[in-house]
């Protein structure tokens, strides 16, 4: 039955801050306009090392950090420069942010109920019994119970996991159409992890929502998403299916952090020529990769390679993209 939920849109984004170097105020670009659409119960996992631009794509998908340029729409509305407390309100009722430290993102002079209760009663109007039956209810939809005994409990006397599964329930108080899940389990203990992205899962499947799922792991990126879109240097290099990216990854970059995924099947070693941080400053000539690639040539550095299709629903911003598997470009072979 197709959903009446509305697709997440984000059309050519620009993220850009001010920084002063050597006296001259100058720009970087940690996103440098990216494109994708998430659609009613879709998770869209972006990948990506540290600084990829990754955290700052999310932040301003909720509008915690003001967009340069593009468009972000929600179905038909265009949210990318809201900015009364009422549009922003409407905003966080389709979309909310599930952050990656479940301690910092939670007060902790409040307890678990007060979290919950103070949210349930501003955007769903209950009171009283009424209340707390909800928030009980939220609670055992993401595995804590008894949420009565749950409720007076303060952030220092829970676990990283259950904390973590707090603020997934904090998040669902507005019954969202779409969660930003910004490495959600990397501060968890490997053990309970995989409950994590567990329940991430049925939640999808149960409220059909919509992910963002932002992580470094190509593992549980697979695992959890639909799709995959690798970033970096703000710009998107390749992105496709879960298991095109995962089984047919052409640009050297996916490569790279497939051969450094524990368990991954391509463990090939694939050469860098640098290991320094791209280059985010506007006006950047060339892929953001060419100083690390193995492929680079001079075209790389001069010019920004579009983001192509190569086969359906797999495309590629590579002069030289890594085709057949082999480990050579495709232009020698």
């Amino acid at each position: 039955m197709p959903s009446d939920k509305p697709s997440l849109k984000v059309d050519d984004l620009v993220v850009r801050f001010p920084i002063r170097q050597r006296g001259e105020q100058r720009y970087i670009t940690p996103v440098d306009h990216v494109s994708f659409e998430i659609k009613p119960g879709e998770v869209l996992s972006l990948v990506g090392e540290s600084g990829s631009g990754k955290s700052t794509l999310g932040r301003a998908l909720v509008r915690l950090i003001e967009p340069s340029k593009g468009s972000i729409c929600i179905g038909n509305n265009d949210v990318t420069h809201i900015r009364r407390s009422t549009e922003l309100r409407g905003l966080r009722k389709n979309i909310q942010m599930v952050f990656q430290d479940p301690f910092a993102s939670l007060n902790p002079v409040r307890t678990i109920g007060q979290h919950l209760k103070i949210l349930v009663r501003k955007h769903q109007g209950l009171r009283g019994r009424q209340l707390e039956q909800r928030v009980i209810q939220l609670l055992d939809t993401v595995g804590l119970y008894p949420g009565q005994e749950v409720m007076v409990k303060y952030p220092h006397e829970m676990s990283g996991g259950q904390r973590q599964r707090v603020a997934i329930a904090r998040a669902l108080t507005v019954n969202p159409s779409f969660l930003v899940a910004d490495e959600p389990i990397s501060m968890l203990d490997v053990s309970i992890r995989a409950d994590i992205l567990k329940l991430l899962k049925r939640l999808k499947s149960d409220f059909d929502l919509g992910y963002l799922y932002i992580t470094h792991d190509l593992a549980s990126a697979k695992y959890f998403g639909d799709k995959i879109m690798v970033m970096y240097g703000g710009q998107v290099m390749e992105t496709g299916t879960s298991k095109e990216i995962v089984d047919n990854a052409v640009h050297p970059y996916t490569r790279l952090l497939l051969a450094s995924t524990a368990g991954s099947p391509r463990r090939e070693r694939v050469g860098e020529t640098s290991l320094e941080a791209p280059d985010l400053f506007e006006g950047r000539r060339g892929c953001p990769f060419a100083h690390r690639c193995p492929f680079v040539s001079d075209v790389c550095r001069t010019e920004k390679p579009p983001l192509v299709e190569q086969v359906h629903g797999h495309a590629v911003a590579c002069h030289h993209p890594v085709l057949g598997g082999g480990n050579r470009r495709h232009d020698e072979e």
